[in-house]
């Protein structure tokens, strides 16, 4: 499940809230992921594609902006984001499997360091969307909760990276409905609440194809209209000119 961060628009994010339901025995979190699994199409429909290219629209209704969007994965850890906004100009942001990097209009290039580039590398890997735990130390159901209406299951992650999030999953349907996530940046942690939904099959995969990010009073959506597999390759995620230069600096890895 792909989230796509704006680094340049600096929207910070809070923490929606789940609601508790009482008087539920609850399933270990083994369990609820590997129904997960399961509901999204299996475990080798999602690792066997050479390449993943998702592509759709981005809207951010409250400043009225509608732009396009491109997310392209390779195994095992490799990611490309584009993101085009009118009046904006282009946002990339990649991992190549050792470097993260951002370059934007606003911030400039940047290559990532430290706990960022940590969340990077967890976050390209094509195992994260499965909650696998070659990226997530820890999970642990926690509660019986509601998210729109909707009976969930609140599962606790620890990743690998150290960093904390909460996910919800579907009592009836087994999906992912909901996840409370938190990114660091050079701005400092940003909290961000997703809400996927209108699941769809694409070459074996069920993927949300609308994804709502919300933060104070603000909604950013994401639209998916196609995905197309093993057409893309290495030479694609190559850092820009811009992050090579900064990379070839002393004291750059």
């Amino acid at each position: 499940m792909m989230t796509l961060r704006v680094p340049g628009l600096a929207i910070l994010y809070s923490f929606a809230t789940f609601a508790p339901l009482a008087g539920q025995q609850l399933p270990p979190a083994n369990e609820v992921i590997d129904a997960y699994v399961e509901a999204i199409g299996g475990r080798a429909a999602h690792t066997s594609p050479a390449s993943i290219r998702s592509t759709g629209t981005i809207e951010m209704p409250a400043i009225g902006m509608q732009g396009e969007f491109e997310v392209l994965q390779l195994p095992p850890d490799q990611m490309l984001t584009r993101i085009l906004l009118p009046g904006v100009g282009e946002i990339l942001s990649g991992f190549d499997g050792e470097n993260g990097w951002s370059v934007d209009p606003l911030m400039g290039a940047m290559v990532m360091e430290g706990q960022e580039l940590a969340e990077a590398r967890e976050r390209a890997n094509l195992l994260a969307n499965l909650r696998d735990p070659v990226v997530v130390a820890e999970r642990e159901t926690v509660e019986l909760a509601e998210y729109d209406g909707e009976s969930c299951w609140m599962v606790r992650l620890v990743w690998i990276s150290g960093r904390e999030s909460f996910d919800c999953y579907s009592r009836q349907t087994g999906l992912l409905i909901a996840s409370e996530d938190s990114q660091t940046s050079p701005m400092g942690k940003i909290e961000v609440t997703t809400r996927f939904s209108d699941y769809k099959e694409f070459h074996g995969m069920i993927l949300p194809t609308k994804m709502v990010q919300t933060a104070m009073g603000q909604v950013q959506e994401m639209f998916v209209r196609e995905v197309e597999i093993d057409g893309g390759d290495a030479a694609t995620l190559a850092p820009p000119l811009s992050i090579r230069t900064l990379l070839a600096e002393p004291g750059k890895p």
